[in-house]
């Protein structure tokens, strides 16, 4: 049985329940309490035994509030990318200390990024909420440039040579300046994921369905 969205939100709810996000997998596992204890059977779900062996190896704490660091963490060689969206920052931390690297401040102190950022040849391609898309070092933290496109992203991606933004509509820039290439609307259908590439495409989702762009 695999839950729904509103199910695994009422399950949430729960505050001695641990969060049954996560991969799946295709055996038959069981969630478990915050206490240990097994849930009742007809709570089972398809994916990771949840029980209390797991130990933490440590913690970073962004200075933003609660809830503050979006998405899923970029791993790439021995850094560890995180996004800071109520404290207004992309961050870079070291994968193996968790000492920060280095941090890139939001625009005008707007919000951070929401959707992970994307690495190609030592840039770092970001995505922010305050409406600015970044070409940051990977290394050092510079920002190499930074484009308004006058609205909150949802997602980038790299593909073709050039970088992918999606704010509602999509948009294509240069990689070299930032500049923009291209642009698609969607009529009154936005898109409204964050964006996906297999290299030779880019994927994004909408109102209207699933749509695929060639790079």
């Amino acid at each position: 049985l695999l839950y729904t969205g509103l199910q695994l939100r009422a399950l949430r709810e729960r505050a001695d329940v641990i969060d049954l996000g996560g991969q799946l997998s295709g055996q038959r596992l069981r969630a478990v309490s915050l206490t240990g204890d097994a849930l009742a059977g007809d709570r089972a779900v398809k994916g990771l035994v949840f029980d209390n062996s797991l130990s933490m190896k440590r913690t970073f704490e962004t200075p933003g509030q609660g809830d503050d660091s979006q998405n899923v963490p970029l791993v790439v060689d021995d850094a560890l990318i995180v996004n800071d969206f109520y404290g207004g920052a992309v961050i870079a931390l070291d994968r193996a200390t968790g000492q920060e690297r280095w941090r890139v401040a939001s625009e005008g102190a707007g919000f951070g990024p929401i959707a992970s950022a994307v690495a190609n040849g030592g840039h770092l391609y970001v995505a922010s909420a305050d409406a600015y898309v970044y070409d940051i070092s990977l290394a050092t933290g510079q920002v190499y440039w930074r484009q308004n496109t006058g609205t909150s992203l949802d997602g980038v991606a790299f593909c073709g040579g050039s970088v992918w933004a999606t704010n509602g509509h999509l948009e294509r820039r240069s990689a070299t300046d930032g500049a923009l290439t291209g642009h698609s609307l969607n009529g009154d259908a936005l898109f409204t994921s964050s964006l996906a590439s297999d290299g030779q495409n880019v994927y994004v989702t909408g109102y209207g369905g699933v749509y695929s762009f060639r790079c």
